[in-house]
């Protein structure tokens, strides 16, 4: 009896201890990645508009809302979600501390989103903590590398443009992951309904997001056809809204006043030739210029044992998996190549990059379900895989093109605040004085993170809508 006791004792301390190790090392991870996370939330309470931002609001609020979407669409864009999400922004409404929110509740939704993907890929197989630890992760390794984090996080119009596009994205592959689960309940009329409205959003939002969800809606409809041997009317209905919505964005007469800017453009071999060695070239750079590649091999051997239904098609073989996450990504690229005959902006690359992520998870599980089934993956010790996700963490706060380490500098040094100082200044000066031309300082605290441009010092577009949201005419830049 006392050596069964001491078996049991010692069986109930291991498990505690077990457990506790977990605890500590999951509330270790949410720790390290909410510090990663919080300059960024942080360097919102600094961050101002520019350039875009005052041409949509001074459209709006000199037309209205409604007659502003008309107007853009005949001359200068067919993007009908970004523009009309865009048409009510707080610049609108002379709110400028209210821009400033805007960056946190686009990380907040993009934080939602990425739960709520892994949420739906583990088929609630997490706990809470650990379905958060998975989704910060992924946004901290897009926040670490992605391209221009000003362009895309702190400039409203590119937030709504791209980051908007990027959410409504995760949302719908969410519930198309959960439509196509053999679970009760799925294929209901509200689903349908949603799924097909965020197919029409995501497409209005931008012309590259518009080209990767038609190229993963053909391959989900062609593959869905293979596998089945019968057609699938619901992915067919899919396409045809697409289509139409298509149909909407590229034949906009806006767009044909303003691809006149571009005389090299619609060369298709050009575009083509990039479009396919771009990604190759960029998701190399992802991989070993970031912890990525690392964090994978550490999570390889257990990915195909944590999402047993997490394919959206199953017997889906790796390297079509692998093929169809590479022409995702040539057809994004293509679009710029197509259109403007150079390379995508950094802000256009943000969102390919955020596709190249998710995708490349996606991929991480077929490959580790396909090669678990054949072969026993091997496992490195805890104490190894322990270091290296230690050093994974300091690459991600440390290495030269760590937008982590550049948001910390960009706040910690008090840049951030005189760059707030110098435009609260500006604001002051151009809403008090009788001015019609006036002159104002040029900023000289531009940080990397949160300053997009600088008001031009000429007659541009940019210097006389800037000047016209505070009733002038043209600003007169001086040192």
């Amino acid at each position: 009896m006392p050596e069964l006791k001491e078996a049991v004792c010692g069986m109930f301390y291991s498990l505690l201890a077990n457990k506790l190790n977990r605890l500590v090392s999951v509330n270790g991870a949410l720790l390290v990645l909410g510090l990663a996370l919080l300059p960024f939330l942080l360097l919102a309470a600094f961050c101002h508009p520019s350039a875009d931002d005052f041409w949509l609001t001074n459209l709006v609020i000199a037309k209205g809302p409604w007659q502003a979407q008309l107007a853009i669409r005949q001359n200068w864009s067919g993007r009908y979600t970004a523009m009309f999400l865009g048409s009510f922004n707080p610049l609108v409404y002379r709110s400028i501390a209210l821009y400033k929110v805007l960056p946190v509740i686009f990380l907040i939704l993009l934080t939602a989103g990425l739960y709520n993907f892994v949420k739906v890929l583990s088929h609630s197989g997490f706990s809470r903590k650990i379905t958060l630890a998975f989704a910060l992760l992924i946004l901290i390794m897009y926040l670490h590398q992605m391209p221009t984090v000003a362009q895309t996080i702190y400039w409203m119009s590119g937030a709504i443009t791209y980051q908007s596009a990027n959410i409504l994205l995760l949302y719908l592959l969410i519930l198309l992951i959960r439509y196509y689960q053999p679970f009760p309940g799925n294929h209901t009329l509200l689903r349908k309904l949603l799924i097909t409205l965020l197919v029409v959003a995501v497409i209005g939002c931008n012309e590259t997001s518009m080209a990767m969800l038609v190229f993963l809606l053909v391959c989900f409809f062609l593959l869905f056809t293979y596998q089945h041997r019968t057609i699938n009317y619901f992915l067919l209905w899919l396409l045809v809204v697409a289509t139409a919505a298509c149909s909407l964005v590229i034949f906009a007469p806006g767009n044909s006043v303003r691809e006149h800017e571009y005389s090299l453009r619609h060369d298709f071999w050009y575009a083509a030739g990039h479009a396919l060695v771009i990604p190759l070239n960029n998701a190399l750079n992802w991989l070993l210029n970031s912890p990525l590649l690392l964090i994978s091999v550490l999570l390889f051997p257990f990915a195909g044992k944590w999402l047993p239904k997490a394919q959206l098609f199953p017997r889906v073989h790796p390297l079509l998996a692998t093929l169809i996450l590479y022409g995702c990504l040539a057809s994004g690229y293509f679009v710029a190549y197509w259109s403007k005959h150079m390379p995508a902006p950094p802000r256009v690359q943000d969102t390919i990059f955020f596709v190249f992520l998710i995708g490349w998870m996606l991929n991480l599980v077929i490959w580790s379900q396909y090669l678990r089934q054949r072969y026993e993956l091997p496992r490195l010790p805890n104490y190894i895989t322990s270091m290296l996700l230690t050093w994974g963490m300091l690459f991600l706060f440390f290495s030269k093109q760590s937008n982590i380490q550049v948001a910390y500098s960009d706040l910690l040094s008090g840049k951030a605040v005189r760059y707030n100082q110098e435009m609260q200044t500006r604001y002051v000066t151009l809403i008090t004085s009788n001015c019609q031309v006036c002159p104002i300082k040029t900023v000289k605290n531009r940080l990397q993170t949160i300053f997009f441009e600088e008001v031009p010092a000429d007659t541009s577009w940019e210097n006389t809508y800037y000047a016209q949201y505070f009733g002038k005419k043209l600003l007169l830049i001086a040192e």
